[in-house]
């Protein structure tokens, strides 16, 4: 039953025609973008003898290699980082067997570069340093176990 006064919704009502063509033109610029957008798609680059994937890479539509992920036989990730085709480029790290952070760094154009730590399996720091140009540069901190900072001769620092 229709209330006294209330306007019936119509097709015709100017508000929802804006309203529908808004939300048409919305799903038109989404469906352009997402068939246009850069696709990645991920490839086997690498086995182990028992078929695990050892190396895959992912790529963009124009073949340049962005990423890469390496594998422990077990199929726990190894490393992994970003790329510029060939070349390791961006931020890698590297785990332990059981998953664990081990190392952590970046790279341009291949080589190391800014700032590097490596871990214990406690998930202690190791070493930290930086790299400039694929080499080590400045002092290089060690820790022990627990976390303690270590002196040149391996005695802890006070």
């Amino acid at each position: 039953m229709k209330k006294t006064g209330e306007k019936p919704c119509r097709l015709t009502d100017k508000k929802y025609k804006a309203d529908m063509k808004k939300l048409l033109l919305f799903m038109i610029a989404a469906l352009l973008l997402s068939a246009c957008g850069s696709r990645l798609e991920e490839k086997v680059i690498e086995t182990y003898p028992n078929g695990q994937a050892k190396t895959m890479r992912v790529y963009k539509r124009n073949g340049v290699c962005v990423k890469e992920t390496r594998y422990y036989e077990n199929g726990q990730v190894y490393m992994e980082g970003g790329m510029h085709d060939t070349l390791r480029d961006g931020h890698w790290e590297a785990f332990f067997p059981d998953g664990k952070l081990q190392s952590e760094g970046f790279f341009k154009d291949g080589l190391r570069t800014g700032h590097a730590k490596i871990y214990y399996e406690n998930g202690q720091v190791f070493k930290e340093g930086e790299y400039e140009n694929g080499s080590k540069v400045g002092e290089w901190k060690q820790y022990d176990e627990q976390g303690f900072l270590l002196n040149p001769d391996g005695s802890v620092k006070y």
